[in-house]
Order: structure tokens, then sequence, then C-alpha cells
């Protein structure tokens, strides 16, 4: 039986201004060991996460909400790093139940809502990584 965060995952998906996703690395997960924080988001979603094109400022940040798997919520920030030419989502809070390293190889959903409104979801078996995937074929 295939879990409801699959078919929560799709219709946020369609109910969104924007959509992004990705499997989960290593460096995301921490199971690297390496002092990163938060997860790397290629730059092509930029526009879901600043208004302004990314540009030579040391370190971009911005604050919003993030609704996390249908249950509970963040004040999380985006962060552009110039100096190493990354984009990140951070400061998920003490008690984060995601980003532990058995989850590396899930797969990241993130959809924009409204301008400071976004939902995430991890989706980590087959099945559910299948059916997303399979309903935008």
């Amino acid at each position: 039986m295939l879990n409801g965060h699959a078919v929560q995952a799709i219709q946020s998906v369609l109910d969104s201004r924007r959509a992004y996703c990705k499997f989960l690395s290593a460096n995301d997960t921490g199971a690297t060991g390496g002092h990163q924080s938060g997860i790397l988001v290629s730059k092509s979603a930029s526009d879901m996460m600043f208004a302004e094109p990314l540009g030579n400022e040391s370190v971009l940040k911005r604050s919003v909400n993030i609704k996390w798997q249908n249950d509970f919520q963040t004040q999380s920030n985006f962060t552009y790093y110039d100096s190493k030419n990354e984009l990140r989502i951070t400061k998920f809070g003490r008690h984060f139940p995601f980003l532990q390293p058995e989850q590396t190889g899930a797969l990241f959903v993130f959809t924009q809502q409204d301008e400071d409104h976004y939902n995430a979801f991890f989706l980590e078996s087959e099945d559910d990584i299948e059916q997303f995937l399979s309903a935008f074929v």
C-alpha cells in the first residue's frame, strides 16, 4: 500500500506556483560528516526562493514558512552563499526529524504555495518515489 505522502506531494506540486525536487545526497543528510548545513538546492530553482537575481552579495538570506509532510511547520531560511556559489535551505530547528544519514537517496519535493509559504516532502520508499515520478511523466 502506498503512503499518503506521495499523493500529498503530487497534489502540492499541482497546486503550487513552482516546484523543485531532488534526491538527497550524503552531504544533505550529514552522512559525509561534513560541516555543511541545510539542503543544497540547484540555482535553477532560485526564482522560487528569491525575487531578485542572485548577485554579488556575500550572503543573501530570506526567512519563510515551510510545512513539512503536511504535518508541522518551521520558520526556515533560504541562504545563498556567493563565496561558494551555493543555494541552501537552512534553519530547521533543533529536533527536526529529517535529514538523517539513512535518508540519503530519499526524494525531496519542495513547492511554493505563495511568496512566503512552502510545502516540503521526503519520499523514502521506492513505491512512493515511483508513484510521484510517474505522475509527471
